[in-house]
């Protein structure tokens, strides 16, 4: 059994669809008693905006600095938009299915003043995918996946081996849930800097609250 889907999700869906990035992906999987399926929760923290075709800096006139402000604030209510489809609408739960999740709920929620997004689902059997692979054998539970250039580190709570961009997690298998966080470098390009969208959010639930 491989993980395709839910390492796969959130990258394809959030992170490249346009100019939205996130701070850290967290997986934890609880199994039943047979191992044959189980539940799945995904959190993705501190969503914000990247910069991609925007043009601002700091030490053009005040003028031109107004212009690429809007165009910032332009750029960021189409993200939020993107993403509020993606919360919203039924082609993520579609997805999911074919790929063996049933998605039972979905969240989008503010936490410490950073606009998060969080789904539960449950599966019998995960795609399959040469990049992540998961393996419930004997007594071990082992999962192991790349690391890409974006990369910070790891948090687990079973047994972490790295090697270069290698990651092999391990865990006893009298232990039904798991638990792994991949958090990323938002800060490798100082030309393109990430723009929270928790004021696009507040704003939206304030609205969606008032009717």
């Amino acid at each position: 059994m491989k993980l395709n889907t839910i390492f796969k999700l959130l990258v394809l869906t959030v992170l490249l669809t346009g100019c939205l990035t996130f701070q850290s992906l967290e997986y934890r999987i609880v199994f039943n008693d047979n191992f044959n399926g189980g539940r799945v929760t995904v959190r993705c923290e501190d969503i914000g905006s990247i910069k991609c075709s925007v043009n601002f800096s700091m030490s053009e006139k005040s003028e031109t600095r107004e212009i690429s402000k809007a165009e910032i604030d332009s750029m960021k209510r189409e993200d939020f938009a993107e993403l509020l489809k993606m919360y919203e609408g039924d082609d993520m739960l579609l997805d999911e299915i074919k790929r063996g999740v049933y998605i039972k709920e979905r969240r989008l929620f503010e936490d410490d003043g950073k606009l998060c997004f969080e789904y539960d689902g449950i599966f019998r059997e995960l795609s399959l995918d040469e990049e992540e692979e998961l393996t419930v054998l004997n007594e071990i539970i082992t999962i192991r996946f790349e690391l890409d250039d974006f990369t910070d580190k790891v948090e687990t709570d079973g047994k972490l081996e790295r090697k270069e961009k290698l990651v092999t997690i391990t865990w006893p298998k009298t232990k039904k849930e798991i638990y792994w966080k991949i958090f990323y470098n938002q800060e490798t390009d100082p030309d393109k800097p990430v723009y929270s969208l928790i004021d696009n959010f507040r704003s939206w639930n304030k609205e969606k609250n008032s009717h």
